[in-house]
């Protein structure tokens, strides 16, 4: 029986339709839910797309319902699978309200559509949102601070229930950028306790040497080189008094070596991983879904983490 707790990262641009490269490493990714066939989640990302004026909002708009419909008609995912949304805030998004507070709130009033066509249009049961990605990274809107963070979290929170709905939130998982601290952060603790049904954490590890080579890639290494950072922070919110939370690994990887590609000795290191996480699961450590990153997005890092044909099956049968 195939590990119960297995889904895929996938390609988190907001393209789909239309033609060109975006469009083509999208239906790969359907491709990819196809031919392995029994994955029990996937993640995928919401827009609010406030930057387009009218009508091209409405023909953005059309474009991600369309994505979402394409995921959700895969037969493999048409049941009662878990579906984890990356609610992603773009500048525009950061520009409408004066503190971090109104502009998660406004954020989450920007996103009723995809909301209504989740719930009412494609019936899916099982929907999480996480709010944002890696807060703690230089590169993302909120100067990695943690009460700019906690605040927009809250907004949404709120905002998501002023307009109608109630989806339970993640708590964005981390990047490398000094993770340990949020975490071990009174308020960080008390918005995960009061705002958020799940903790999201970012595992990406030392693979196995191939040729002569580590697999380790110092950009996204974090945690433990086994990738068992996820213990470490379930046991601090644990004693920090945070009641249990469904720890939701929203990226998980270990890259190819560079020069030495040697895509088995990767999908089996993370097929083992996978399998050790739902033995957590078992053993009490608040694990539930593991996405794998499989997707080329994020160039130059494309050779490292996409998924190709041959792991396919590994996939399927680990």
């Amino acid at each position: 029986m195939p590990v119960p707790v297995r889904g895929l990262h996938l390609y988190p641009s907001k393209w789909v339709g239309g033609g060109g490269d975006p469009d083509e490493k999208f239906n790969e990714d359907l491709t990819f839910i196809d031919t392995i066939g029994n994955l029990n989640s996937v993640k995928t990302t919401l827009f609010t797309f406030i930057e387009q004026t009218p009508p091209d909002r409405a023909l953005w708009l059309g474009r991600q319902r369309e994505k979402l419909t394409n995921i959700r008609q895969r037969p493999s995912l048409s049941g009662n699978q878990t579906f984890v949304f990356r609610c992603w805030p773009e500048p525009e998004d950061m520009g409408q309200a004066g503190d971090w507070y109104n502009r998660g709130r406004l954020f989450a009033h920007n996103l009723v559509d995809p909301f209504y066509h989740v719930r009412f249009n494609l019936q899916i049961q099982y929907a999480f949102m996480e709010v944002a990605n890696e807060p703690n990274h230089p590169d993302e809107p909120f100067g990695q601070s943690m009460s700019a963070y906690n605040d927009f979290l809250r907004g949404f929170y709120y905002g998501e229930r002023q307009v109608g709905y109630d989806f339970p939130l993640v708590y964005a998982g981390l990047s490398k950028h000094n993770p340990n601290a949020w975490y071990q952060d009174y308020w960080v603790q008390y918005h995960i306790k009061h705002f958020a049904s799940k903790v999201g954490v970012h595992i990406y590890w030392d693979g196995p040497e191939v040729g002569g080579y580590s697999h380790r890639n110092e950009e996204f290494y974090q945690g433990s080189p086994e990738g068992k950072y996820y213990r470490w922070v379930k046991r601090t919110l644990e004693n920090a008094g945070v009641t249990p939370r469904g720890i939701i690994a929203t990226e998980f990887g270990t890259p190819r070596n560079h020069w030495n590609d040697d895509d088995i000795a990767q999908i089996n290191d993370e097929c083992a991983w996978w399998q050790e996480w739902y033995s957590d699961a078992l053993a009490g450590w608040w694990c539930e879904q593991a996405l794998l990153y499989i997707s080329n997005a994020d160039p130059p890092w494309e050779a490292l983490y996409a998924v190709t044909q041959d792991q396919l099956p590994i996939i399927r049968n680990c």
